[in-house]
């Protein structure tokens, strides 16, 4: 089922902050090497909205003046120089987030400050955002709430 995540109708604004840590993000130097979907981040996968080829099984089903375009917005071109700024947030205004979908799950930004604690599968907090202990406050926090 393809999970309806697209539809960020309303993306608004980017607007970079200072970050809170610094976190070394990946670089996939190779990512966008056609047919080579496994040197890209495992989220990337062949989502034919994403990569910047046609893959060769799907070559047949695509006009031959358009194999050159690709299929997608070249995402994995993108990520072989970077995997993104953590400073910078990018505010969605639609209402329809699926807020456990694998490829996000942690990609959302958090505040602290308008957020109650999250509670564990029993219905108690544990006084503070990172519930499952593991340094990182984001939505795997919630995953029992």
């Amino acid at each position: 089922m393809i999970k309806a995540l697209y539809s960020l109708v309303g993306v608004t604004c980017l607007i970079a902050l200072p970050a809170a840590a610094e976190v070394p993000l990946p670089v996939f130097p190779e990512c966008g090497t056609p047919q080579r979907p496994d040197l890209c981040p495992p989220d990337l996968g062949t989502n034919w909205a994403f990569i910047s080829y046609v893959p060769e099984d799907w070559a047949s089903h695509v006009r031959a003046e358009e194999i050159d375009m690709g299929t997608g917005v070249a995402v994995d071109r993108a990520w072989s120089r970077t995997t993104g700024d953590f400073r910078a947030i990018v505010a969605g205004t639609d209402c329809g987030m699926l807020w456990d979908e694998e490829n996000l799950l942690n990609k959302h930004f958090l505040n602290a400050g308008e957020l109650p604690f999250p509670q564990d599968a029993d219905g108690l907090d544990a006084g503070e955002h990172d519930l499952n202990g593991d340094g990182v406050f984001n939505m795997e926090d919630w995953m029992d709430d």
